[in-house]
């Protein structure tokens, strides 16, 4: 086996240094720029997210169950992954209806529905977990 081939431990190795890089060069914070010098009001942001969260879990609610029903066939061909697409929609919807709320391609959207699924994942265990409790 050749050094850099996929199956080999090295191979393996390097996706996985290669995987993490991207996701660091996601998670860090941006370079600073002149706009940020100006004053903000933070209060003004985080009504716009909780905004943007209202309207998410509006359209969660009454469109994403038309949505999943129109493509489940497509949901089923693909063992489920177009469920990460569906949320991906329903994110660039509320992009689209809550203004100062955007996101800059539909792969940063296939992004976020997965980040919302792993944290919805968490936050259910957890539920789950103090339910038991009880």
């Amino acid at each position: 086996m050749k050094r850099g081939d996929a199956n080999t431990v090295v191979g393996r190795g390097s996706w996985v240094v290669g995987t993490g890089g991207c996701i660091a060069r996601t998670l860090r914070p941006p370079v600073p720029t002149t706009d940020d010098l100006r004053p903000r009001s933070y209060a003004a942001e985080s009504v716009r997210y909780a905004i943007a969260a209202l309207v998410l879990g509006l359209l969660n609610a009454i469109v994403r169950p038309i949505l999943f029903v129109l493509t489940l066939p497509l949901t089923i061909v693909t063992l489920g992954l177009f469920l990460f697409v569906l949320n991906a929609v329903m994110l660039e919807i509320t992009a689209y209806l809550v203004p100062g709320f955007a996101i800059d391609s539909f792969g940063w959207a296939i992004v976020g529905a997965i980040v919302l699924a792993i944290v919805s994942m968490v936050t259910n265990h957890i539920g789950a977990v103090a339910q038991r409790r009880d």
